[in-house]
C-alpha cells in the first residue's frame, strides 16, 4: 500500500514540480542593472509625473497604476550608472515623491514536467521523504481533531436532551451520507482526482460537497498572472472577463499569449480555476461559475 502511494506520488510530483529562482543575482554575485524605476506621488498627477521624468532624463511608460504609481524609464539607457543614480537621488528629494524604487528583473521558470534524470530522481526522493513525514504529523492532528469534535458533539447532544440511541442513529446517518455522482460530461472530469474523491490518503478537498451547497464561484472574478490566457478557448470563452485582463508587456487589454507553442501555462491554470462545466470540453474548473481573466506578465518560457 505504501509502495503504491509513493509510486503515485512520484508521478504527481514529476508532473507538477516547479523551480523558482528568486535570487536577483547569479552565483558570481553579478546583478542585473535596474530596468525601470517606480515612483509613488502623494496624489495622482499625470502631468507632474511627466515633467519630473523629463527633468531627470526619463520618461513615463505605460499607464498610471494603483491611482498614483508610475513606471519611469531612462531616455538614454546606456548612460553611465552614476548619472542614473544621481537622477534617482534628485528625484527622491522632490516633495511630491513619497516613495521610489529601482527594480530589477527576476528570473522565473514555469511549472512543468521534471525530467527523471539523476537530479530529478534525487529531488523526488527528497520530496517523498518530507511528504511521508508530513502525513504522519497530519494524521496525528486529524485524530486529535476527530476526538475533539466527538467530545464537543457529545456535550451539545447532552445539553439538548436527546437519547443516546437517537444520537447514534443521526451520527451514523450523517457518516454514510453519500455525495451523488455529478452529471458532468466533460471527458477529463473523471481524471481530475482532486475533484472526484480520488485524493491520496483520503484527504479530499470536499469540492463536490461545496458545489452541492451552491458554491461554484458565482459573482467572483479571478485573474491569472502568467504568460496570458487564450480568451477564446472553448472551455473558457463563456467565463472570460475582459475587465480582469490586461497585457503588461504589449500595453493593451488583450492577454492572448504568443502563439509559439510554449505559452500554455496561464491557459491551463485558468481552466483549473474556471473551466466551464458540462460542456463536453476538457475538464471542470474548481469554480466553474466564476469569471476568469488573465494578466500577461511572462514572456515565452520565463
Amino acid at each position: 500500500m505504501k509502495t503504491g502511494l509513493l509510486v503515485i506520488l512520484s508521478f504527481i510530483i514529476t508532473c507538477i514540480y516547479a523551480i523558482e529562482h528568486d535570487s536577483i543575482c547569479d552565483d558570481k554575485n553579478n546583478c542585473p542593472y535596474p530596468t525601470h524605476t517606480v515612483i509613488r506621488l502623494s496624489s495622482r498627477d499625470d502631468e507632474l509625473a511627466r515633467k519630473l521624468a523629463e527633468q531627470h532624463g526619463m520618461h513615463v511608460k505605460g499607464d498610471v497604476f494603483m491611482d498614483n504609481y508610475y513606471f519611469l524609464y531612462h531616455t538614454e539607457p546606456n548612460r553611465p550608472m552614476r548619472h542614473k543614480r544621481s537622477a534617482i537621488m534628485r528625484l527622491n528629494e522632490h516633495p511630491a515623491v513619497e516613495w521610489i524604487e529601482e527594480q530589477r528583473p527576476r528570473h522565473r521558470v514555469k511549472r512543468d514536467y521534471l525530467l527523471l534524470d539523476d537530479e530529478g530522481v534525487g529531488i523526488i526522493n527528497d520530496i517523498k521523504g518530507r511528504f511521508v513525514l508530513s502525513l504522519i504529523i497530519i494524521n496525528d492532528k486529524v485524530r486529535s481533531h476527530i476526538v475533539s469534535r466527538r467530545e464537543t458533539f457529545t456535550k451539545i447532544v447532552r445539553s439538548t436532551g436527546r437519547s443516546d440511541a437517537e444520537t447514534k442513529r443521526r451520527r451514523d446517518s450523517d457518516s454514510v451520507r453519500r455525495i451523488p455522482r455529478l452529471p458532468f460530461r466533460d471527458p477529463l472530469y473523471q481524471d481530475q482526482w482532486y475533484l472526484v474523491g480520488k485524493a491520496m490518503g483520503n484527504f479530499d478537498m470536499n469540492v463536490r460537497e461545496a458545489w452541492l451547497m451552491g458554491y461554484a464561484g458565482r459573482n467572483v472574478s479571478v485573474s491569472i498572472l502568467d504568460d496570458g490566457i487564450q480568451r477564446d478557448h472553448p472551455d473558457l470563452i463563456a467565463n472570460y472577463d475582459p475587465l480582469a485582463s490586461t497585457d503588461i508587456n504589449d500595453h493593451d487589454d488583450d492577454p492572448t499569449p504568443q502563439n509559439n507553442g510554449d505559452n500554455k501555462h496561464g491557459t491551463r491554470c485558468a481552466g483549473e480555476v474556471a473551466g466551464i462545466a458540462d460542456n463536453d470540453q476538457c475538464g471542470v474548473g474548481v469554480a466553474f461559475k466564476a469569471k476568469i481573466g488573465g494578466v500577461r506578465t511572462v514572456i515565452d518560457s520565463q
